[in-house]
């Protein structure tokens, strides 16, 4: 253990203060790398709980630690468990800034064969060693210490740092040299290792004297040998003003001639100061405290000393000048020094008389001015030292007001010989001229002033009887207004002049009683009052006080302050659709009470209003609105906006109200006929069809609204029959008589759909109506037809539903309705059909028949997915003619005969639902108008045969999301049969035993407004169903 010099080992067993450290270690720093510290295995006494065959197995290693790296510092042997320093140790590198440095390390001992394992706790401890000199942050100081300075004030120099932090080696003292000048040293230790130390001031220190000291400061370390620092200290002592200037003598005698010149010098003084600087300056003057005679007749140079005359001097026997010279520094607290300056006048000429003047203040005399004629107002004494002629002395005065009176020898009284008015001449001045009789006569001169005492004679003047100014409105209380000002020709209190309101008006305005001053009073609002007037009473001090007006009218300036306000929160406006652009639709009108730009208002679309492109109109700032474009009703109704009012003030303030443009109807649209139509013209009706029965119902719309969009229908005038009636309102075609006796015929009618616009507008087409040739088949065929339409409907629904789903996309951008074309044969139309002008029988049943079985033909189904029209039936009359039945609408309740024909291969066709041309089924131009279906559910039941039920409609096929299903020809609507017309009473009469009632549909098919999916879908398959269709079997009584 001989290697552990000054390496101190205890352990923890006997250590009170830390019971959790197992050794302790004491280290100096400053050692290198590889240092033996100690036996960790014997120190801690491991060998003692261990056998020697497991103590031999320990291996020992130091652990690492997260929160510092003491760890770093060591290395130990995991065999014998000797402990070393890893690299060098600097204990100002490890532990700067503290007196004690310690460091914790972790060592484990664990058996190499058994499962023996410890961790122990160790304390190294790392001396300090003086290996740092103090050092000074810089190499001099310079402190100003005042001479005034009292032994025992100290200054506060920049001490020494030293890296040694222990108490043996940090800084011990300092020490002043030399050590013979009156300056000593203390200081005081930080706990950061810095020190405080003062330089203290042990006597009296004289500028005069000795003005710098040149020190040393020496700190030492307590090593030992002690390691220094020094740094230079320079004092400077500064001045104070501690010398009064020094003359050279205490008194001054001089003699002059009593006719020396003005400006002569009469001596010049001099004085010195010890002091430097300002204090060390010395400056010269007369004392004031001495008589304004002596100040009248003599001056003094300040800087140089001169003492100089500037009046005559006269000669008095027996008397001299005694003057008071003051010479001072020009410290901050100056001192001087006064001498006496005797000056001895020699006589050398005649005395002038002299004048005293008496009853006088201040060489003033006053007087009233309302003072009666002959009060005294001053008395004059003549003093001459001459005698004989030369002591004989007369005197004057120069003024009108006053005059001079004789009371004894050399001695008079000033009269008041005239008025006095103060306001003219205030103050009198008065030369009293006195001569000798001497040769030559000399003369001599006083002059005295008359101040004319004041009475109140005056009353208050204002520089203007009328007063203008203004103030902005929205002011704040106590806002100056403007300042009005009376003067008054009086003086002293009698001119002192009080304001205030002639007529109480301070809830207004208020008026500063000492200033005149005007201030608001309350908040100005120009809109409800713009101006106004009121008096301003001055009023003087005197007794009794005299007074005096002026007006002031103030007029109130505008702020803006108030939004425009439009005159209606909504403006609604009507103009007629196809007016060209530029049209004035109208004018808005808006108000604002403000003046000027502030009241001037422009207008303009409000900020959440369309933008210019998207709305027809636009807003001039005058507030007309005028069209940017034509107006079609059709496309819109009305337009909806907001427009802004806004000022043209500063800051702009607006306004917004609503603006409503309806768009009036012109008939500027012809009626569309929607069926027939030139692809969909043909109805077919059994030849048994009993009159009175609608066998069809033409239809139309028109998209113009009011009398212009109501449509009438008729038949051309020249296309007249007498089997056919048209029911103008609803456009039912009524058979009126029997056909039996043109089965297999033709006719056809020329239909006319006109509005009721002014003029009307009108639109034509053919409607074809083939008559079947027989009416008997097998009842039971139309139970298979519908079980197979029914089936076959099913089937294909699905398929028409994916592929209009598919073409509905394709065609959205297509026209949204077709021109009618000359073509008679259309597609879904029935070739070879001419048209039987005045319905006459053309071509036999037969043929049609036979051309119509080698043709494919197209069934139309339609659905709207929109809309549904109300279902309820209506009554009507036309031209007091009243049906005993409820009108048939279009899509709604339509009552039509199904006809059967003799040889259709079993095949049905409706009246209602057009199965390739015939009847009223839906073709693609009806698709395409503007109407779309929705279908309903019904039933119709023969009248004849009781028994006989077949409700077609029980199954709902719901394909489409609301549960709508496609049109099939078996899912139409039924027809109402109407009795023939009878002409003698105008009524529709019933037969008795009619083969057919008039059953309501549970459900109607409908017409809405077309959507857009639909568009011209006539080149494609969107919505068609297309089967072989023949028209050789119909179910008995045309009922399905």
């Amino acid at each position: 253990m001989g290697v552990l010099t000054g390496v101190v080992l205890s352990l923890a067993l006997l250590l009170g203060t830390c019971l959790c450290t197992d050794i302790v270690y004491r280290v100096p720093e400053e050692q290198s790398g590889g240092m033996f510290i100690g036996n960790v295995a014997l120190d801690s006494n491991l060998h003692l709980n261990l056998s020697d065959s497991d103590y031999r197995t320990l291996r020992y290693s130091v652990l690492s630690s997260s929160t510092d790296n003491a760890h770093q510092y060591f290395t130990i042997n995991q065999t014998t468990g000797n402990l070393y320093t890893a690299s060098l140790l600097d204990r100002e590198d490890i532990c700067p800034y503290t007196d004690q440095c310690k460091l914790d390390i972790e060592i484990t001992a664990k058996s190499a064969i058994t499962s023996y394992f410890k961790k122990l706790i160790l304390l190294v401890y790392i001396d300090d060693v003086n290996d740092n000199y103090p050092i000074f942050d810089r190499d001099s100081q310079t402190i100003s210490i005042p001479e005034s300075v009292l032994p025992g004030t100290s200054y506060t120099l920049d001490g020494a740092k030293d890296a040694d932090r222990s108490a043996n080696y940090g800084i011990h003292n300092y020490t002043l040299y030399p050590q013979d000048l009156p300056f000593s040293v203390s200081f005081v230790k930080n706990l950061d290792g810095t020190s405080v130390v003062r330089i203290i001031v042990d006597g009296a220190l004289d500028r005069e004297l000795r003005e710098r000291y040149a020190l040393t400061l020496v700190a030492k370390d307590g090593g030992v040998p002690a390691k220094t620092a020094d740094l230079a200290v320079h004092v400077h002592v500064t001045d104070v003003n501690d010398n009064a200037p020094m003359l050279s003598r205490t008194t001054y005698n001089f003699t002059v001639q009593e006719d020396i010149p003005v400006g002569s010098t009469i001596l010049t003084l001099y004085a010195t100061d010890l002091d430097s600087g300002r204090n060390g300056e010395v400056r010269y003057r007369l004392s004031p405290h001495q008589t304004e005679e002596i100040k009248n007749l003599f001056f003094i140079n300040a800087t140089s000393g001169e003492l100089i005359l500037i009046n005559p001097l006269t000669y008095v026997r027996g008397s001299s000048y005694k003057i008071i010279v003051e010479v001072g520094d020009r410290g901050q607290q100056p001192m001087t020094t006064q001498t006496y300056v005797i000056i001895t006048v020699l006589d050398s000429s005649n005395n002038p008389p002299e004048i005293v003047l008496g009853l006088l203040t201040n060489g003033v005399a006053r007087i009233s001015e309302y003072a009666p004629f002959g009060t005294t107002v001053a008395h004059v004494a003549v003093l001459d030292q001459d005698s004989g002629h030369n002591g004989i002395v007369m005197c004057s005065l120069d003024s009108t007001i006053f005059e001079l009176q004789v009371l004894d020898v050399n001695e008079y009284r000033v009269l008041v010989s005239q008025a006095l008015d103060r306001e003219q001449v205030a103050r009198h001045s008065i030369t009293v001229t006195c001569q000798d009789s001497g040769t030559p006569m000399l003369v001599s001169n006083a002059n005295f002033f008359v101040d004319v005492l004041d009475v109140n004679d005056n009353p208050p003047i204002f520089l203007m009887q009328t007063y203008s100014a203004s103030v902005k409105e929205n002011n704040k209380v106590g806002k100056e207004i403007l300042q009005v000002s009376a003067t008054d020709y009086d003086e002293g209190q009698n001119a002192e002049v009080k304001y205030r309101l002639l007529h109480s008006n301070d809830t207004v305005i208020q008026v500063d009683t000492y200033t005149g001053m005007i201030r608001a009073n309350a908040v100005f609002d120009r809109e409800r009052m713009s101006s106004f007037m009121f008096k301003v009473l001055a009023i003087d001090g005197g007794s009794p006080p005299k007074s005096g007006t002026a007006t002031v009218s103030v007029t109130v300036e505008d702020v803006n302050d108030e939004k425009p306000q439009f005159l209606e929160n909504l403006f609604i406006f009507k103009r007629k659709e196809n007016r060209q652009a530029g049209t004035i639709v109208g004018r808005l009108m808006a108000m604002d009470d403000d003046e000027g730009d502030s009241g001037r208002v422009v207008f303009s679309l409000a900020e959440e209003s369309p933008i210019f492109s998207t709305l027809p109109f636009v807003v001039y700032s005058d507030g007309i609105i005028k069209t940017t474009s034509e107006l079609d009703r059709e496309r819109k109704k009305f337009y909806d906006f907001k427009v802004m009012a806004s000022d043209l003030g500063r800051p702009t303030l607006s306004s917004t109200a609503n603006v409503k443009i309806f768009i009036e109807d012109e008939n500027d649209n012809s009626p569309n006929i929607i069926f027939p139509s030139y692809t969909n013209n043909t109805i077919v009706i059994s030849v048994g069809t009993p009159p009175g029965s609608v066998v069809g119902t033409v239809r139309a719309q028109d998209p113009d609204e009011g009398l212009n969009g109501e449509v009438s229908y008729s038949f051309d005038g020249d296309n007249q029959t007498s089997y056919f009636r048209m029911f103008s309102e609803t456009g039912d075609v009524i058979l009126q008589k029997s056909v039996e006796l043109f089965a297999g015929s033709v006719f056809s009618l020329n239909i006319i759909a006109t509005d009721q616009g002014d003029p009307p507008r009108r639109s034509r087409q053919t409607l074809k109506i083939i008559i079947g040739t027989s009416v008997g088949a097998n009842e039971n065929i139309n139970i298979i037809i519908v079980v197979s339409l029914v089936g076959v409907t099913l089937v294909l629904s699905t398929g028409i539903i994916l592929v209009i789903c598919i073409i509905r996309r394709i065609d959205t951008n297509k026209d949204r309705s077709r021109k009618p074309t000359s073509d008679p044969v259309m597609a879904n139309g029935l070739a070879g059909v001419p048209n039987n002008t005045y319905g006459t029988l053309n071509k036999p049943v037969a043929e049609v028949i036979s051309e119509l079985e080698r043709k494919r033909k197209e069934v139309t189904f339609a659905f709207s997915p929109d809309q549904q029209i109300p279902t309820d039936e209506t009554y009507y009359e036309e031209k007091g003619h009243r049906p005993i039945g409820k009108q048939s609408s279009y899509g709604e309740h339509v009552s039509q005969a199904f006809l059967k024909l003799q040889d259709d291969n079993h095949s049905e066709t409706s009246g209602e639902t057009n199965t390739s041309d015939s009847g009223r089924g839906l073709s693609d131009d009806e698709v395409h108008g503007s109407r779309v279906g929705s279908y309903s559910k019904g039933r119709v039941v023969p009248k004849t045969k009781p028994n006989m039920e077949v409700n077609i409609y029980q199954n709902q096929h719901t394909f489409f999301p609301e549960g709508r299903e496609p049109i099939s020809p078996i899912q139409l609507p039924r027809f109402t049969a109407y009795p023939p017309y009878a002409p003698n009473n105008g009524r529709y009469q019933g037969e008795t035993g009619s083969s057919y009632a008039v059953h309501r549909p549970l459900q109607t098919f409908h017409f809405g407004t077309k959507t857009s999916s639909l568009e011209d879908d006539s080149g494609s398959t969107s919505g068609i169903h297309t089967m072989d269709e023949d028209f050789t079997a119909h179910l008995k009584d045309s009922v399905i």
